[in-house]
Formats: structure tokens, sequence, C-alpha cells
């Protein structure tokens, strides 16, 4: 391979200086582009096995290379030890220019600055495998290529890689960087104990620049327990782990949890712009007790006095709330008297003896009023004072 070192470093030299010295970064990648391009077709050309590029992809954070070839000769291929891949690109920090670098093979998951064998496919695109002879690279199937950078691939950037077959011999590719994806809102969902509700874009949302909201999709690695997570409107799909929805799912409001439990809940998600993964994550679910009156006896009183209420004659009980927390409000105030704390009060103030009703009329009376606990509301109920004369 030493003659192979030598023209792609005079190669990677050249193109260094079209870079360094060229008045517009943008007409410098065309260059490169072109160049790349041309050297493809001879390269190719003069291959007694041929070997056509496919498609040149960054993943894992910009570190990851993976190149796809189709064999399009007519000799099967088992020896890659032999082969290198020679790749130039910018990093994500810019901290050097540009890097060059030379990866040779290894049989194992790659280290930096090296390469090896992901997969040999029928088509590397739906990941179907090869049919006949396993790790052999037969005429009309892909092969794809995993190599290791020594530092990321800065993010739009242009990455172009060479696959050195033997002297004189390379094939070409060229691709960029993935803008990522980013999980903007992950803020979980609050809902009432065995209701159901709408996950929408103030729940969870994820953007990126260059794919649109169907093509962000998130993958369940865990699903709810204490619920279901329903993807349709027929309410008909259960999603279970492994299970996928999109952003634009959310953003049609096409994605429903129902509480079914007795607790709080949450799942655990990955979202993908199909080449970089963020996460996982995890979406909490809080769940509200409902308020609810279990006292409504009324209130006996004789004309003309004050009297306290207490827990015995009006209470509501909350499984996640205190009595300070659990508030009423009077929807329609007493005609015959008055409540000395207005037209607001809580449970506490009850228990407390600190509500009191002064009789200033004749006869019965009686008010309504509505319950909440701040998150979720009951009522109207009506409440009966019972006047005896002295």
């Amino acid at each position: 391979m030493d003659s192979v070192l030598s023209g792609f470093i005079l190669l990677f030299v050249l193109i260094f200086a079209v870079f360094t010295f060229s008045g517009a970064v943008l007409s410098a990648q065309t260059t490169m582009v072109e160049g790349f391009q041309q050297l493809n077709v001879r390269s190719v050309a003069q291959l007694r096995t041929a070997i056509k590029p496919l498609n040149l992809q960054v993943r894992d954070s910009g570190s990851t290379l993976y190149l796809t070839y189709r064999n399009v000769g007519t000799y099967t291929i088992a020896d890659f030890a032999t082969w290198d891949v020679i790749v130039d690109y910018r990093d994500a920090t810019a901290l050097q220019p540009y890097h060059v670098e030379w990866l040779a093979y290894t049989t194992t998951t790659p280290p930096t600055q090296k390469w090896t064998v992901k997969g040999i496919y029928q088509n590397a695109a739906q990941e179907q495998a090869e049919s006949v002879e396993p790790k052999i690279w037969n005429p009309d199937e892909e092969l794809v290529l995993q190599a290791h950078l020594s530092a990321p691939v800065g993010v739009g950037e242009i990455v172009h890689a060479a696959l050195a077959i033997s002297e004189g011999e390379h094939v070409a590719l060229v691709g960029h960087r993935n803008t990522p994806p980013q999980l903007i809102v992950n803020a979980g969902l609050e809902l009432t104990i065995g209701t159901s509700r709408h996950i929408a874009q103030d729940q969870l949302l994820t953007s990126d620049s260059d794919n649109t909201s169907a093509q962000l999709t998130y993958t369940l690695v865990s699903a709810p327990t204490q619920g279901a997570l329903i993807r349709g409107f027929a309410g008909d799909n259960a999603l279970t782990a492994g299970s996928t929805f999109t952003q634009q799912d959310i953003d049609q409001g096409n994605v429903l949890y129902t509480h079914t439990g007795s607790s709080g809940d949450s799942f655990t998600f990955t979202v993908t712009d199909g080449e970089d993964t963020l996460g996982p994550f995890t979406f909490v679910i809080a769940v509200n007790a409902a308020p609810s009156l279990v006292t409504n006896n009324g209130l006996d009183v004789v004309a003309g006095s004050v009297t306290a209420f207490a827990a015995a004659q009006l209470e509501t009980i909350d499984a996640d709330q205190d009595p300070s927390q659990i508030a009423y409000s009077i929807n329609v105030p007493p005609q015959r008297g008055t409540l000395n704390l207005g037209t607001t009060f809580t449970q506490a103030d009850i228990n407390n003896g600190a509500l009191t009703y002064t009789h200033t009329g004749t006869g019965s009376d009686s008010f309504t009023f509505s319950i909440t606990d701040g998150k979720t509301s009951a009522g109207p109920y009506t409440f009966i004072v019972r006047v005896t004369e002295p």
C-alpha cells in the first residue's frame, strides 16, 4: 500500500490547499466534490472488480461513518484486510481546520481511525440480509462499512471518503453530517385519575432544521404501566415497547394517554430523524385525585344566632391534597344570613371552626357552592340551613 499511501497523501495535500487558500469555502467544497466524482469515474472504470458507491452517512453524534457500496462486477470478494478508507472532513469544534485520516481495517468494532465490515446485504437500506454465502460479497450485493473517526464531524459539514481497494484503485463517496433533532419540550402530562388526555406540543416537542415533523419518530423503550398510550383517532392502537409515533401525530392530537391505574405513570422513549437518535428520555405522567364531597348534612341554627361549621356538616376529601388545599367557592350566597369568610374558604377553615353562619332573616336558608383542589373542580352543590325559633 506504500504507493497508494503516497498517492493519497498527495491528493489530500492538494485538497487541503484548496480549502486553505480558496477565497470562498463554498467554491472550495464544490471543487472537491467535482474532483472526487472525477476520481470515482476513472477508478470504477479501471477496476476488474467493479464497485459502485451508494451512500455515506454520519452517525453517533458525528463520530461514525457508514459507507455503502454495491458489487456491480462479476467477481466475489472475501478479503478486505488490504483495503483502507481515507477521509477528509471538518470537525465539530473547528479547532483544527480539517482532518485527513487514513483508516485501516479491523475485524472487531472499530476503535479510533479503524473501519470494519458492518454487514453484507441484498438491500442495505431495508436491512435485507444476503441470501447466499455469508461473509462473501457476491455480485449485486451491498456492503456497508463502519468507520470510527478521531473527532466528530461538524454539524452540516461535508465529508469526503475514498475506499482504497488496491494500488491505484479507489472508490469515492461524498456525504454530510446530519443536523440532529432537538428535544425542545418534555414537560410531562397531568390529568385526573381515571381520565384521558391527549399529548400535545406543550407536553412533548422535538424539532429539526432539516426534517419535517412526520420524519421525527419517537420509539417507546418502555411503555406506561398505569394506563395506555394510544396512537390513532379510533383509539384502538395501543402502543407497547418498540412501538413508534411521530411528532406529526402529536401535532395533530393523535396520541392519547388513558389512565387506568391508581398512581402516577411514565414511559421512556428515544427520538430520531432517521440518522441521529436522542435518548432515552423519561416522560412523566402525574395523576391528580379529584376532590370528593363526602358530607353535606346541612346546618341547624337558631333564628338570629351565629353558628360555626364543622366537618360533621360539610366535608370534602382529596387523596393527594390536604384540607388547606381544598377550596370552596360560593356560587349563590345565602339570602337570610351571611357567611363570615365571604365567597371562598377551605376545608381547613371548616375543620378549625373558623367558618360561621349568621342568621339575619326569617325562616330557613341555603347556598350553592363548588369545590376544587386547584386542578380539578366539582359541583355545584346545595347546602341547606335549617332554622328553628328560639
